[in-house]
């Protein structure tokens, strides 16, 4: 029952279409901040409007992974906490560790 529930709440991100649609807005707001760089017109300020907006989305997409990563807190033991902390801490050596290697 517990790991249905995770996969519940796993899933449920996944669908959520507030998520589906800052992430979409997330893409476009780098295409345009893309744009903006590469033209001759655009202004230090609307650079910085533009960055100032895709940094309010990454906040905005944060909070939401932080809300699932609470519901599927609530759902496991201490024990199983812990454990959780010691893989992500893992995969994060890893991941940082073959991004070094390029």
């Amino acid at each position: 029952q517990q790991v249905e529930k995770i996969k519940s709440i796993y899933n449920e991100a996944k669908q959520d279409p507030e998520m589906q649609s800052l992430y979409q807005d997330m893409k476009a707001a780098k295409e345009e901040m893309g744009n903006l760089i590469a033209s001759d017109n655009a202004t230090n300020e609307e650079l910085i409007e533009q960055h100032n907006k895709i940094q309010g989305i990454r906040q905005q997409l944060s909070r939401k992974r932080l809300d699932k990563n609470l519901a599927v807190r609530e759902v496991l033991t201490s024990e199983q906490r812990k454990k959780m902390v010691e893989l992500k801490r893992q995969r994060r050596q890893r991941w940082k560790s073959r991004r070094g290697n390029r």
